[in-house]
């Protein structure tokens, strides 16, 4: 009898701990699930206070005013900074009046100037795409503030370099940079390349992208146009790309960078032009450091350049003197493949005697010289 009230019994006992576990089990799941369901309700609940504000401020204010846009966010509570961002990024993407757009527009230009911490918070929560629709749609005052802005966001926070590429904003700020020449639309150009300069910095894709459009053909124009800032960025957008390319064997070889591109030729032209008119300093030291660059794309035969550039070692100017040298020893290093012609054609320049005297001149200068003589 007791064998067999036996198993009943622990069989009893065994259902009875299964029942009481699954007992605890449902009441610590409840307990967990209230705790779930408190969080996805307040969850949900600044979710539609977001989607509300956010609905809100993508209506179009047709009298430029923002009375409506007060009040911190739930995501902004503990970083005013961000309710600060998308209340700016909210006034350029709704198309207010321009004043506004310009005035949002310098403002993060200035936090992220200040502040990289600032910049990179712009660049996640979406102001690329802020930024296309004005540089699509704007008018050309904003184009130019949001070009400004472009190029001080990417020189704060370099990563964001890839991202604007991602969203088109390269061809967008050739569009601008090479669109009809007019007077009124010169400070638009001249910040549009701005940005470029920062854009195409160090970055070979960028500049790749940049050579390969063909609107990069439009540089030879820029070069040759009255407005001086447009000239002068312009040339500093080149010395940018052409930097890259001295890396990068791939990007050296495009045909940009040939003795019969168009821009190649307005390059060298203008070089010789200020030279012979005893033109702007300002444009001639860039000048010079561009033909550094393109040193190795100079034939053998075209010993002009390094004629000019011995020339300039006769002016006292030590900032011309400094990239003249450095230039010149572009065409000398050995890693330029026609580095023994272009140093013979340095020597009858009649370098050698000028770069002696130099040599006793100040570190700046005394440095670059010595480079240069030991090739």
């Amino acid at each position: 009898m007791a064998d067999t009230v036996k198993p009943i019994l622990i069989s009893a006992v065994d259902l009875a701990v299964q029942v009481i576990q699954a007992s605890n089990e449902a009441r610590l799941f409840k307990k967990e699930w209230d705790v779930v369901k408190i969080k996805m309700l307040v969850r949900l609940e600044r979710s539609i206070i977001n989607v509300s504000w956010l609905l809100n401020v993508s209506t179009p204010s047709h009298d430029g005013k923002h009375e409506q846009l007060t009040g911190l966010l739930p995501f902004a509570i503990r970083d005013p900074t961000i309710f600060l961002i998308y209340e700016l990024m909210a006034i350029l993407y709704t198309g207010t009046l321009d004043d506004d757009a310009c005035e949002a527009a310098r403002s993060l230009r200035s936090m992220a100037s200040d502040n990289p911490r600032c910049a990179e918070i712009m660049i996640r929560n979406g102001l690329c795409s802020v930024f296309v629709k004005i540089l699509k749609q704007g008018s050309m005052r904003v184009q130019a503030e949001v070009a400004c802005a472009t190029s001080v966001l990417v020189s704060s926070f370099s990563e964001s370099q890839d991202l604007f590429a991602q969203h088109d904003v390269i061809q967008l700020l050739l569009s601008l940079l090479t669109s009809k020449l007019e007077e009124d639309s010169w400070h638009m150009k001249a910040m549009a390349a701005k940005a470029l300069r920062e854009l195409a910095k160090g970055n070979s894709s960028i500049s790749k992208s940049i050579t390969d459009s063909k609107r990069f053909l439009r540089f030879a124009d820029l070069l040759e146009i009255q407005d001086r800032e447009v000239r002068l960025i312009s040339l500093m957008v080149l010395i940018e790309i052409t930097s890259v390319a001295e890396m990068d064997s791939s990007l050296r070889r495009h045909s940009a960078f040939k003795c019969k591109s168009p821009v190649f030729k307005a390059i060298v032209n203008q070089f010789h032009k200020l030279i012979e008119e005893n033109g702007d300093m300002v444009l001639l030291i860039p000048y010079i450091t561009l033909i550094g660059n393109l040193a190795r794309s100079f034939r053998a035969s075209d010993t002009s350049m390094i004629e000019q550039l011995v020339k300039l070692l006769g002016l006292r100017d030590r900032e011309v003197l400094r990239e003249a040298i450095v230039a010149l020893t572009k065409f000398a290093i050995p890693c330029n493949y026609l580095h023994i012609d272009h140093s013979r054609a340095i020597v009858e320049a009649g370098a050698a005697k000028r770069l002696i005297e130099l040599s006793s001149l100040g570190c700046e200068i005394r440095i670059p010289v010595l480079e240069l003589l030991k090739f």
